[in-house]
């Protein structure tokens, strides 16, 4: 009669159970694709820190522009309210 075992939630008969050396693969495939993944994370976050510091730069310069453009209109329009008055003749 063939036995039965339960490992990890999955139950293998004598044929059809892993042995120490598949386990081994495996789990050696598992810490070889770990890594790679790691690697690449850590790519994609050097990636995303950089556009994040110029968008945030670009962004900033825009703003100082408006802001400017504002107070150069600011700064019209008091002088034709206060400035510049014409006297009438």
């Amino acid at each position: 009669m063939k036995s039965c075992e339960v490992s990890g939630g999955f139950i293998f008969s004598d044929e059809s159970r892993p042995s120490k050396k598949e386990k081994r693969t495996t789990l050696d495939e598992g810490r070889t694709r770990a890594s790679t993944l790691q690697l690449a994370l850590s790519d994609i976050r050097q990636a995303l820190t950089f556009w994040s510091t110029v968008s945030t730069t670009a962004i900033t310069a825009l703003l100082v522009l408006f802001a400017l453009g504002q107070i150069s209109l600011a700064a019209q329009a008091w002088g034709w309210m206060f400035g510049r008055r014409k006297t009438r003749q």
